[in-house]
């Protein structure tokens, strides 16, 4: 099972999919983590990294599923392109695909958790606010499940995940 969160920063993606790959014993690919370990070794913090971080975990995620594992993959996934490169990897290895968008509706909200988050990878300047709304980021238009995440805890957003995975037939989550 590949399990395929995205949306925007501050939406809770990390923490949420942390709590998912927990449950399911499964690899957990953190794309802001393989994109930060690029600069680090290139000692380049200002430069931006395109697709690479998306490359990488794809190929990582390829491994593993070969070798019967679960993965969950933490990203952004801003564009209907790096979404299906996930379909892509589950179709190779015959393994079912969830996607999760997370999005936080209540913009002062997402705006009180960008402003009051900490980074947890070494050298990641976290994006502003400006950073955020400019983005270019292209809403899932068939996305498994879609939790607005100002309506819901993170308790209980990773049990209404863990409940839709659990019953597969289930419609799309929203």
């Amino acid at each position: 099972m590949i399990i395929v969160f995205g949306g925007f920063p501050g939406t809770g993606k990390t923490t949420i999919s942390k709590q998912i790959a927990q449950h399911f014993s499964a690899v957990y690919l953190r794309i802001d983590s393989i994109e930060q370990s690029l600069k680090n070794i290139q000692n380049i913090t200002d430069l931006p990294i395109g697709s690479e971080g998306y490359f990488i975990a794809n190929s990582i995620a390829l491994d593993n599923c070969f070798l019967g594992n679960n993965i969950v993959i933490d990203c952004v996934n801003p564009l209907p392109i790096t979404r299906q490169v996930w379909q892509e990897t589950a179709n190779k290895t015959h393994q079912q695909l969830i996607t999760i968008e997370l999005i936080c509706s209540d913009r002062q909200q997402h705006r009180q958790r960008i402003i009051k988050r900490k980074s947890d990878i070494f050298g990641l300047t976290q994006p502003n606010w400006n950073d955020i709304i400019n983005r270019n980021y292209v809403p899932w238009d068939h996305a498994n499940i879609t939790i607005d995440t100002s309506f819901y805890t993170i308790e209980q957003s990773t049990k209404k995940i863990l409940s839709y995975i659990r019953n597969e037939n289930n419609p799309p989550l929203i």
